[in-house]
């Protein structure tokens, strides 16, 4: 069930262009929980799952879905549903934590080093116990 939330950001491995399609692989950190034919929203577009090892997961996307949504503006090593849309989220909720951690990560791999550890901080003041957070904090 969707839930309209962003849980994970996902970095984009590889685009191949098969025809009139193409093929994204994702790098996303609940990969090793997929099953194929499981669907994944990435970009508030709904995608099936094609394949999928511990670290990735592929999704055949039609070149239609590439040219009317957002999916076809996305390149290889670029982060999908990031800093926009957790900006969004934090303007509604800003003492959301989930949504902090998962931007001072962005913030972190996009080399934004001093506003991810201001993120991740204020991430941790709210939420003490999460390991993963004090983890990317350092």
């Amino acid at each position: 069930m969707f839930t309209g939330l962003v849980e994970a950001t996902g970095r984009v491995r590889e685009i191949v262009s098969v025809g009139d399609q193409a093929k994204i692989t994702l790098e996303v950190p609940f990969a090793a929980e997929l099953v194929d034919g499981e669907s994944v929203a990435v970009n508030g577009c709904c995608l099936t799952v094609t394949d999928h090892d511990d670290e990735s997961a592929c999704f055949d996307v039609l070149k239609q879905t590439l040219d009317v949504t957002s999916l076809g503006e996305l390149s290889e090593g670029r982060l999908a549903d990031a800093e926009e849309t957790l900006r969004q989220i934090l303007a509604i909720e800003p003492d959301y934590p989930a949504a902090l951690h998962l931007l001072g990560f962005v913030q972190l791999k996009g080399d934004q080093l001093t506003a991810a550890t201001i993120t991740l901080k204020r991430a941790v003041g709210l939420d003490p116990v999460n390991a993963e957070t004090n983890f990317y904090l350092g």
